[in-house]
């Protein structure tokens, strides 16, 4: 598993970044299940040069010359094309933000002390997302 946490403010991709990060998941998952999670960030999003892109055009746009600089005759460039949708997961930081609202709205605890931590460390994590947007 590859996490890529993108500021919460704006930022980009840099344009063949997803599709090494890409390549390096598949080169070295084996049998084991490959996942690469953009924290932060929702498609479309910015690849730098190239406005706003799916993942899957980001990756596949730069896929071919990402192989060919790898030279790893195992990893085939149409077989990689199909699985994109498979690897990649993702998680914006709005709805980072409202999970935690949601979670923290429906916890009980029969302590109170728990229950005061759990509001206070939900409503650190909202202010920073708020402070840093």
């Amino acid at each position: 598993m590859l996490v890529e946490a993108k500021r919460i403010r704006f930022s980009a991709f840099q344009i063949h970044q997803l599709a090494r990060e890409y390549v390096a998941v598949m080169a070295h998952a084996g049998d084991r299940l490959p996942v690469i999670f953009l924290l932060g960030v929702k498609p479309p999003f910015s690849v730098r040069g190239k406005g706003k892109m799916s993942v899957e055009g980001a990756v596949a746009s730069e896929l071919e010359s990402v192989l060919a600089e790898t030279n790893n005759d195992q990893l085939v460039l149409q077989e990689l094309l199909g699985r994109i949708d498979d690897v990649f997961c993702w998680i914006s930081w709005a709805e980072i933000d409202a999970l935690i609202h949601q979670q923290t709205a429906s916890f009980t605890s029969p302590d109170a002390s728990v229950c005061t931590s759990i509001e206070r460390l939900a409503a650190s994590i909202s202010a920073a997302i708020v402070w840093h947007s």
